[in-house]
């Protein structure tokens, strides 16, 4: 399930911060992807991560909550903010304030009441948007647009989890979308997506670049290995050798012939810098890092990012994702991470060791492992966010069984 709400909160440690996170867990349709402690680190963040909703916590320090609604209005009128309070002084001044876009809560917190407000908080957002979207489409009519079709995914060091990235994102677009998508192994030595997915492979991409000349589009779909997902994958070369073999030239007709062929091209780089990897770049319309919130990988992210920037115009497609977001190895605090890297980290997905590891086991996604766990949520929005354009097409409902042989009238 997608969440269509993305909440940014913004509240010191407290009582009634942990009352409601707890409230918002039981919302399905919502995910919490921002915790703020100080309001004033809470206004960059908005600017990063565009939440659906920004919910703060004013606290006995002041009206800096309060302040943080202001110039959130000043930033964008139909801003949904709720503002929690229990100074009765502050919600009258709110609620008697004329043409204020903004609500007030007080503590403490009803279920029922809290998930109302914020469905008519967003509603009345989605509306705004709506609208704006109309206008710009009116006066913007003959400007082409360029969605997304290839991303690749790259980390500066092994055991970041790229590669389980990879597998759940594509295999997740896959059950999103009607359309037709496709991963790419480009480890091309020691790739892993083929266990990951439990697949046995007849054909490897050193077969695909070998014949790229002589095959079309139905030709290469007949030598990829179709998951259960509907997912099209494309393993790497089952032998060392047949991996030293792989033309450069020809690797980049394959990734053309990929990309007239699918709808969605997703590539799973390698973490050695190689060929391979620099045809990836140029490919991609966006190009996911993946790292974790712990020194190494932060100090080796940066590196990464800095040579990307050194080496051609990568640097307005690298969106950040942090993997295993709340694991006792990610000590490293957001904001000093992202000082680091020099940019902000766009996405977190949280640690589900569990799960992941019991996927890794069963060589599936996460999602056939459990729909609901909280990393899968954010695989939805990210599918989702990185290909809107696929998810306006449904997909076509299965026939049954008796459906195969009713002749059709």
């Amino acid at each position: 399930m997608t969440h269509d709400i993305r909440v940014l909160i913004s509240a010191s440690p407290s009582s009634a911060r942990e009352s409601l996170l707890t409230l918002l867990g039981q919302m399905e349709d919502l995910l919490v992807i921002e915790l703020c402690e100080s309001h004033t680190n809470a206004l960059q963040r908005f600017m990063e991560v565009r939440p659906t909703l920004t919910i703060a916590i004013e606290d006995d320090r002041g009206g800096e909550a309060l302040q943080l609604g202001q110039n959130l209005l000043k930033l964008e009128e139909t801003v949904p903010f709720l503002l929690i309070s229990s100074s009765a002084k502050i919600q009258s001044s709110l609620n008697f304030q004329e043409g204020w876009p903004f609500e007030v809560m007080a503590l403490p917190l009803e279920a029922e009441t809290l998930h109302a407000e914020i469905q008519k908080l967003t509603a009345s957002r989605q509306r705004a948007t709506m609208f704006e979207a109309e206008t710009i489409k009116s006066e913007n009519a003959d400007v082409p647009r360029s969605p997304v079709q290839t991303v690749a995914l790259a980390g500066a060091t092994g055991e970041v989890g790229c590669s389980s990235v990879a597998v759940n994102l594509a295999t997740t677009l896959a059950k999103l979308t009607a359309k037709e998508v496709v991963l790419a192994d480009f480890e091309i030595m020691f790739g892993t997506l083929d266990t990951r997915l439990d697949l046995r492979p007849e054909k490897t991409l050193i077969d695909v670049v070998q014949s790229v000349d002589r095959l079309d589009s139905t030709l290469l779909k007949r030598m990829l290995t179709r998951h259960e997902s509907g997912l099209y994958v494309l393993p790497r070369p089952t032998d060392l050798q047949d991996g030293a073999k792989i033309d450069p030239e020809s690797l980049v007709h394959t990734v053309d012939l990929l990309k007239a062929s699918f709808a969605a091209v997703l590539l799973d780089l390698s973490k050695n810098l190689q060929n391979s990897d620099f045809v990836g770049f140029d490919a991609a319309n966006v190009i996911l890092v993946v790292m974790q919130l712990e020194p190494i990988s932060i100090r080796n992210t940066a590196k990464l990012i800095q040579c990307l920037h050194d080496f051609g115009d990568y640097a307005q497609r690298i969106q950040v994702v942090a993997n295993r977001v709340g694991s006792l190895r990610g000590s490293v605090p957001l904001h000093e991470a992202e000082a680091t890297l020099g940019q902000p980290i766009l996405w977190q997905i949280p640690n589900e060791s569990k799960v992941f590891n019991l996927a890794r086991i069963r060589g599936c996604p996460i999602n056939m492992v459990s729909r609901k766990n909280n990393a899968q949520h954010v695989f939805n929005d990210l599918a989702s966010t990185l290909f809107p354009h696929l998810m306006n097409a449904p997909k076509p409902p299965r026939k049954s069984f008796r459906d195969r042989f009713r002749r059709e009238e």
